[in-house]
């Protein structure tokens, strides 16, 4: 079942239901026992006989975690596909326990909801999850877990008016009104700052093809505060960035590069997170050098892939001066390719990012037949289009209408420059009728087409749509989902899967 919205799939859930019991999990991730995914996988950990049973893939599978964390059992990594796969296995175990009505409920990452007949039903059933919860070593979050009485909206409002004006303003002739949309973008964003309200505001902007003059000006002013103001958004908003700029927005270097050094340092007391890893990324591709006290930030980071971008950075001549490697140095003073920085000090060495040439890596007898045959976990030539294809970056509609597109043109082996029309945004529900993609009949000799007046289509630039068709062949052997190693590792079946994918984000796979 894969509905096109999480409140689609809500609203049918409750049906014939007094009460909704909403339950979120506390710090999910960073409390997370690595213990617990062995639990999930081989039941049997739990007895102290099989503990060191390296046989066992669940012990296989902590003890792995572990070896990433310096020995630490303690939470995992947010943001990777591997923590999200292995939380879902744990999820997955919990959901299969507890057997909850598959017509009355559901989980979306680490919230449920479950639609109940009465209060006593909500009460059970909340303390049946919280009591499974606990057998994992994982606790409730007390402020947003509550019983509410029903009817109640299966969206949130932000989230509607957010897209009614999306709809209704980008669909019409003209620029959209950036400062109003922005302020209601602000306003929703202080009555909900526990909501990926900024985040969303920009996802619903791919409509737009690109902003021009004066609209330009507001939505980068308004992109870069919500870069500041809202964690996690900054990948959205890069990837917004690099759309617009692909199709003839001219970049803001100075205001881009101020707001990712001010990232940088405003997270530095608190551990660099992926908000600076994609801006590091960002700098990468577009030839910036952060402000000198952001480097000096960098240059205390211990995270072994910020640490490598910056050594990307400094290779390409954009980290001049106050960069002096510390972490790099400390790793190679330290030896150890079986501790947490092997991946600094193999990539480092790799990718010559080093001077001299240090012998750790080429006299280990794993990580020197690994660089024998080129293996690799840093890769420094990308396409350009990788900063807006990826989970988290542009809406999946727009992936998938952009990625049919190629590969219909390239079937049809028609050149140039193809424009997706996206007015209705999100493809419309089965049975509707749906525009086709169009494909710009004489494009300009310069590969900038200039819309018509009313033409909001997103267009691609000839050189981008280039090094698509030269990647698509990956992008094929790629899975589409996890289902099956999912399934494998739960020992559930395929009926037990729910999709869920929302107008804004990528769709994700959840056994409930």
């Amino acid at each position: 079942m894969r509905p096109w919205n999480l409140a689609r799939e809500k609203a049918v859930v409750r049906a014939g239901a007094q009460f909704l019991l909403k339950i979120d999990i506390s710090q999910f991730y960073p409390s997370l026992y690595t213990h617990a995914i062995g639990w999930a996988v081989d039941p049997k950990l739990r007895d102290k006989r099989h503990w060191k049973n390296s046989k066992l893939l669940g012990k296989k599978l902590d003890q792995a975690m572990m070896d990433l964390q310096g020995k630490v059992s303690q939470g995992v990594p947010i943001g990777n596909d591997i923590s999200f796969l292995l939380s879902e296995v744990v999820l997955g175990h919990i959901d299969k326990t507890l057997r909850l009505p598959r017509d009355r409920a559901l989980r979306w990452f680490d919230d449920y909801e479950v639609a109940c007949s009465s209060m006593d039903e909500a009460e059970r059933r909340l303390g049946e999850i919280q009591d499974m919860l606990a057998t994992f070593r994982l606790k409730l979050n007390s402020s947003k877990t509550k019983i509410v009485p029903l009817p109640e909206p299966a969206n949130e409002i932000w989230h509607v008016e957010l897209q009614d004006w999306a709809r209704q303003t980008i669909s019409r002739a003209g620029t959209p009104d950036m400062v109003s949309f922005f302020d209601m973008a602000f306003r929703f964003r202080g009555a909900h700052r526990d909501a990926p309200v900024l985040s969303h505001a920009l996802g619903l902007l791919f409509r737009l093809r690109a902003p021009t003059g004066h609209a330009a000006n507001v939505a980068m002013s308004a992109i870069t505060q919500a870069m500041l103001a809202e964690p996690g958004v900054t990948q959205k908003a890069l990837s917004l960035v690099t759309y617009w700029h692909l199709n003839g927005l001219p970049l803001d270097a100075p205001l881009l590069t101020r707001t990712i050094s001010d990232v940088i340092l405003q997270q530095r007391h608190r551990g660099l997170t992926s908000d600076v890893s994609w801006g590091l990324s960002f700098c990468v591709q577009n030839n910036l050098t952060p402000t000198k006290p952001a480097i000096e930030a960098l240059d205390a980071c211990s995270d072994n892939c910020v640490f490598l971008q910056s050594l990307h950075l400094r290779a390409a001549g954009r980290l001049p001066r106050g960069f002096g490697a510390a972490a790099l140095r400390t790793a190679i003073k330290q030896g150890d390719l079986d501790g947490p920085d092997w991946l600094l000090l193999y990539e480092a060495h790799r990718q010559h990012f080093t001077r001299g040439a240090p012998t750790l890596v080429t006299a280990h007898p794993l990580f020197s037949q690994m660089l024998a045959r080129n293996v690799a976990f840093y890769r420094k030539d990308i396409p350009a289009y990788s900063a807006i294809i990826h989970p988290g970056g542009a809406p999946e509609w727009v992936v998938n209408q952009w990625m049919a597109t190629v590969r219909k043109q390239d079937a049809q082996h028609q050149p140039e420059r193809i424009a997706l029309d996206t007015h209705a945004g999100p493809p419309a529900q089965p049975g509707a009728p749906t525009a086709p993609p169009v494909v710009a009949e004489q494009p300009p000799q310069n590969g900038s087409a200039t819309p018509s007046p009313g033409d909001t289509r997103l267009e691609i630039p000839a050189p981008v749509l280039a090094l698509i068709e030269a990647d698509v062949s990956r992008v094929d052997e790629l899975p589409e989902t996890n289902d099956d190693l999912i399934s494998e590792l739960m020992g559930i079946d395929d009926a037990s899967i729910v999709t869920i994918e929302d107008d804004d984000d990528t769709g994700d796979t959840y056994p409930v």
